[in-house]
């Protein structure tokens, strides 16, 4: 009798519609009812409705490949959960409904590794995290045949000495796009000729020399972004800030041809006057509200970046930022971040940036947009009004004005490019009424403006 009544309803669920559909629409509905948050956060948190419509539906879920490709596993020390068996299941699920297609993996840790082996021919993108005293590149590393994005980080900085070198150039001959956090960039056995991109994030224990004899050798890398955040209490003036040509040090040069972009910050700013790149269009640099850090120019005498269009400036302090502008003529477009709410405000930016008629040099005299973006960080104090207290002074509101007008009345200094398009940006604060009603006027005067006043009273953190 139950065997009837089992095939019974196993009929009738035949008959239902949705057994009607046909595969690829299902497919589409599909893709378009997974969690916001499947793509990013931790593999097998996510709860798949679709596939708890019927039997049908759930095979086709466990078989849409594309859903199971990328894995991230992240807490490994969860007491509800066995760090052994758990997520060896979770694994192998996403391994066996992924089909052959390539994989992108998030390894945190170590542990789970050993369950990739016989499918790391299909590893894609990677990004794992080292401890230290477990380091071992000649053992830990399969091959990985196609293998173009890779992001290694260490729990404990990792520096060149005393360890088996990861055989990168052997093992992942296909790399292109390469992320070091507190790695030493000598631990590694790399084709650097043949990257695209290179990250170095807090590397502080490398010496400028030994990253400058790296980058000497990434010939055919087209973006950069390197980042060595200052230590505590660490003396950092004695950084190379050269103002005199006689003052460099005696390093090398790296000249790499067909770099574009580049994104220097901290410590790492000074290897702007080592580097050679004509082809370079992007320039960021995030000097982290440190006075040391500003340096006294980005391009050393006698060299330039002739096609560089967009400069951008993070966290800087409120002091003469003119000279650092010295040299980049070409630039077209300008943006300015404050990020932090104990950051000091744009003032002297404004100051330096103001075209005056008396003969005085202009900095970036073919400016032709600039963007201001004050956003302090989300751990902000909360203000009486519900919002984070922001690094926007009121009186830059006068600057901000006073600046713009120099760049857009007619007629335009000599040798100076009228402002075209102007973007404000305020998040978690209100820009003053009189600011606001100014820049709506210049729409009138041909100027494009943009203003964005996020001021939302809600915790930042949401959004």
């Amino acid at each position: 009798m139950q065997r009837f009544y089992r095939d019974m309803r196993q009929r009738q669920n035949m008959r239902s519609p949705v057994n009607h559909l046909p595969r690829e629409l299902l497919e589409v509905i599909c893709e378009y009812t997974v969690p916001w948050f499947w793509y990013t956060l931790e593999s097998g948190i996510g709860n798949l409705v679709f596939a708890h419509v019927c039997h049908y539906w759930r095979d086709i879920a466990y078989n849409f490949h594309r859903l199971w490709t990328r894995i991230s596993l992240d807490d490994f020390s969860c007491p509800c959960r066995n760090p052994t068996h758990y997520w060896e299941d979770v694994v192998q699920a996403y391994l066996e409904r992924s089909g052959n297609l390539p994989l992108t993996l998030r390894f945190p840790e170590m542990p789970c590794w050993e369950y990739i082996q016989e499918d790391a021919h299909r590893v894609q993108d990677l990004e794992i995290g080292l401890p230290t005293f477990r380091w071992n590149g000649a053992r830990f590393l399969p091959d990985l045949p196609i293998l173009t994005t890779l992001r290694l980080g260490a729990f404990n900085p990792i520096d060149g000495n005393n360890i088996v070198k990861l055989p990168l150039r052997q093992k992942a001959p296909a790399l292109r796009s390469l992320t070091l956090a507190s790695v030493h960039p000598c631990s590694l056995d790399a084709d650097w000729g043949a990257l695209r991109e290179l990250e170095l994030k807090d590397c502080f224990r490398t010496p400028l020399e030994d990253i400058l004899e790296v980058l000497s050798l990434c010939t055919q890398m087209e973006a950069l972004r390197i980042v060595i955040t200052p230590e505590p209490d660490e003396d950092y003036m004695h950084y190379p800030y050269p103002d005199e040509e006689e003052e460099y040090e005696d390093w090398d040069l790296a000249e790499i041809p067909r770099l574009l972009r580049i994104e220097l910050a901290g410590l790492a700013i000074p290897l702007s006057n080592y580097i050679i790149t004509p082809a370079l269009q992007e320039l960021s640099l995030d000097m982290m509200e440190q006075d040391g850090l500003i340096p006294q120019r980005i391009v050393r005498p006698g060299h330039s970046f002739p096609s560089l269009k967009g400069l951008t400036l993070k966290n800087i302090v409120d002091n003469d930022p003119a000279p650092i502008m010295d040299g980049l003529e070409s630039v077209k477009r300008l943006h300015l971040v404050q990020a932090s709410q104990h950051c000091h405000t744009h003032s002297g930016m404004f100051t330096a940036l103001e075209a005056r008629a008396n003969g005085t040099d202009v900095p970036l005299p073919n400016l032709v947009e600039l963007q201001i973006e004050a956003r302090p960080q989300p751990e902000g104090e909360w203000d009486s009004d519900g919002g984070v207290t922001s690094s926007w002074h009121w009186l830059d509101d006068e600057r901000v004005m006073r600046t713009v007008y120099s760049r857009v009345r007619t007629p335009a200094i000599g040798g100076v490019a009228r402002l075209q398009r102007l973007s404000v940006v305020g998040r978690w604060f209100r820009f003053g009424e009189k600011l606001v009603t100014w820049l709506e006027s210049l729409e009138g005067s041909g100027i494009t403006t943009r203003i964005v006043d996020k001021s939302h009273k809600v915790n930042p953190s949401w959004v």
